[in-house]
């Protein structure tokens, strides 16, 4: 797929789940089976527990033991062809320690895999990573950061503190087995789902602005929440490839600088089209994203330094570093 993969590690650090829905709505109080939630659970069949509003305030609090899976899918249609990519991005947080795996996908063939390694001190943020090349790892790459520093170039948003306190905004569902955002409360609470959103899926190198949310469903069991599902979808036309070309005075030019014919087509197919497409219509390019994430191991994370790790670096020279490129 075109689009770079590219991870931005705080954009997982301080964000929870998110979401809003239609107020005036007070779930049926039922008797679901507690579960224990784990990394291999699926998010989209675990069942989530039906809670009230004073239940749901204590679950949405700060924690800082606990793992994270995001599966974010992104497939782009666009004649006839699409293409999609799947990133599986693991966070497992353990106070001032976090460890990160990342896979992706394309086209159902695994290309990349890489994973990383951070420490939080009391002013500074420090930043190993690695990737692995055939059946190998690479050397340890590290970078220091300022606290803010960091979160001023990863993106660092409070998705935890909108989600607390709007219990009312969302509605039980029995089909998706769990708290789903309406459309009132999509709409209410946009743009704050839009920051939640953005942050995971520019590690796909997608973004939410100008994709339409068309579900969000939270998930909490065991006093916490545990599990989170999101569908975005654009249709939008694509702009022909006439469009996209250099025009000079007198009709144009074609990217490499040859002569276009007076219709405005090229030697090569003077009817202005394309030896893919004769009518020289590139048609709509679709866009689909599903992100889902299980939250797990609430105050049982041990993540431990690897001992292949290098000491780290000075902090005079910085630069944002990316796992794919």
């Amino acid at each position: 797929m075109k689009q770079a993969v590219t991870l931005l590690i705080a954009g997982a650090m301080l964000l929870t789940l998110a979401g809003c829905g239609d107020p005036n709505s007070e779930p049926p109080k039922g008797e679901t089976p507690p579960v224990t939630v784990t990394e291999s659970t699926d998010p989209v069949t675990l069942a989530s527990e039906q809670i009230d509003r004073t239940e749901w305030t204590g679950a949405f609090s700060d924690a800082d033991n606990y793992g994270v899976k995001s599966v974010i899918t992104v497939e782009e249609t666009e004649n006839g062809q699409t293409m999609s990519e799947v990133i599986t991005i693991s966070y497992l947080f353990d106070g001032d320690k976090v460890k990160m795996d990342l896979t992706l996908q394309e086209d159902g063939k695994t290309s990349y895999i890489s994973e990383g390694y951070l420490e939080f001190t009391q002013d500074e943020v420090t930043v190993w990573q690695r990737a692995k090349e055939d059946t190998e790892w690479m050397e340890w790459d590290s970078e220091n950061y300022s606290k803010s520093e960091f979160a001023e170039m990863f993106g660092v948003s409070d998705g935890l503190e909108f989600v607390k306190d709007k219990y009312a905004n969302f509605s039980y569902n029995n089909t998706e087995k769990g708290y789903l955002a309406t459309t009132s409360g999509l709409t209410a609470m946009q743009e704050s789902i839009e920051t939640f959103l953005m942050n995971w899926l520019s590690q796909a190198d997608s973004d939410a602005d100008g994709l339409d949310i068309s579900k969000f469903v939270v998930k909490v069991n065991g006093g916490k929440p545990s599990a989170c599902i999101a569908e975005l979808a654009s249709k939008a036309p694509a702009p022909e490839a006439r469009d996209m070309l250099p025009m000079d005075e007198d009709g144009g030019a074609s990217p490499d600088g040859s002569e276009t014919s007076p219709d405005g087509g090229n030697d090569s197919n003077p009817d202005g089209g394309n030896d893919s497409n004769p009518d020289g219509e590139t048609g709509p390019t679709t866009v689909k994203i599903k992100l889902t994430q299980v939250y797990f191991d609430y105050g049982k994370v041990n993540v431990t330094k690897p001992t292949d790790i290098p000491a780290a670096p000075e902090t005079e020279e910085r630069s944002i570093k990316f796992l794919l490129n």
